[in-house]
């Protein structure tokens, strides 16, 4: 282990873990962000961040920008600079809810809900430039939109019907296609964008939607797995975390503790780039945080 930092189980421990240039940034369930030092794991700042809900409320602008775009408490979209905190802008999406957010290609997209019968009904995808917070598009569709991703100049919806996406600078429909399974997310790969289902992740094409590749995600719990880069991480039925290549070949395997085999209260795996490491928290609420070269191995057959 390199580093531990101790989050808080009452509240969900931590739930989110975004790392770029060096910074961890980890989110809890009741809200709030930290950003860690990623070799070291010194705490270098914290702020408020909105309660997490189905779509995380976090996510990063990469270099050159370097920026953490957060949903606060109060609904407001705010950016920050990754290492220092520092605010860069302010902007306030409409609607009487936002669901989370995703970032890349020059923007940020919030997705907004208004208030149904049953509850809160996301079915509007709003868009800012990254740089500095000013309005780009807004684009509703007919259904509750469940996923979103801003990859490759194209930001993806997924509904729980229809896959969308659209032109990131413009806000033009390039194209709308059936969904991939129910409770789908999107995850950009080293391969291009992917619909991750419990069972399978399936990658396509962010311009076209064709669909090249198909890999299975068996023996995974629900809502664990995470695509980054060229590999899969994911927390197991029988309470481990594995990283595995998109082939389906287990590399590593971490047991995350729990009585009986079972997965601790909480244990999951948190998606972070793999060149740099990976981190899962426990009943204890211990975070922590390892190289992957240093990351202890259990053999294991996949699947």
């Amino acid at each position: 282990v390199l580093w531990e930092h101790t989050t808080d189980v009452r509240h969900g421990g931590a739930r989110t873990l975004l790392s770029a240039d060096g910074v961890v940034v980890a989110t809890g369930g009741s809200g709030g962000a930290t950003a860690f030092d990623a070799e070291s794991g010194e705490a270098l700042w914290q702020a408020p961040a909105a309660g997490e809900g189905y779509l995380p409320a976090v996510a990063l602008v990469p270099a050159p920008q370097a920026a953490v775009v957060m949903l606060e408490r109060d609904g407001a979209l705010v950016s920050r600079d990754l290492r220092s905190g520092r605010e860069r802008w302010r902007a306030q999406p409409g609607g009487a809810h936002r669901m989370g957010l995703a970032a890349g290609g020059g923007v940020v997209a919030v997705l907004v809900a208004d208030e149904g019968a049953n509850g809160p009904q996301a079915g509007t995808v709003a868009v800012f430039d990254s740089a500095d917070g000013s309005p780009r598009w807004e684009r509703t569709v007919p259904e509750r939109l469940g996923a979103l991703l801003a990859v490759e100049g194209t930001v993806l919806a997924h509904g729980e019907i229809v896959r969308y996406a659209w032109d990131a600078a413009t806000g033009d429909q390039r194209w709308r296609v059936p969904r991939i399974g129910p409770f789908a997310r999107l995850a950009a790969t080293a391969q291009g964008p992917a619909a991750v289902t419990q069972d399978e992740i399936v990658l396509f094409d962010a311009v076209t939607s064709y669909e090249h590749r198909r890999v299975a995600a068996g023996n995974a719990l629900p809502d664990s797995v995470r695509v980054e880069a060229d590999r899969l991480l994911l927390s197991t039925r029988d309470g481990h975390a594995e990283v595995r290549a998109l082939d389906g070949e287990v590399l590593r395997r971490l047991p995350l503790g729990g009585a009986g085999g079972r997965p601790a209260a909480g244990a999951g795996l948190l998606a972070v780039p793999t060149h740099i490491g990976v981190s899962a928290f426990g009943e204890d609420g211990a975070l922590r945080w390892w190289h992957l070269r240093e990351l202890p191995e259990e053999r294991a057959s996949g699947g």
